[in-house]
């Protein structure tokens, strides 16, 4: 081997080797350091106060709770239904 074939096999070789564990933060950047401080105190979830003007811890949502006057899909009321139910099927 020459001299010219151990320079293009060093700029071969790798420049760092992963250790087993991962690689140690103090290996990075100080902005990536920055970075993942930063990730490690965000907000990763908050908890819901509140579910259309109902507050407490477990929230149970009724169709009665629900107002369809914007909406496109309406409910239908108790006293439809019963008059629905008096029309001949297929009239």
């Amino acid at each position: 081997m020459d001299a010219g074939d151990s320079a293009s096999a060093a700029s071969t070789a790798p420049k760092h080797t992963k250790p087993g564990t991962g690689i140690p933060k103090t290996d990075l950047a100080s902005g990536v350091q920055t970075s993942l401080d930063k990730a490690d105190t965000a907000l990763q979830s908050a908890p819901v106060t509140s579910v259309n003007a109902q507050a407490g811890g477990a929230v149970v949502l009724y169709p009665d709770d629900l107002s369809d006057t914007t909406s496109t899909h309406k409910f239908t009321s108790a006293a439809e239904i019963a008059k629905l139910a008096g029309v001949a099927l297929g009239a």
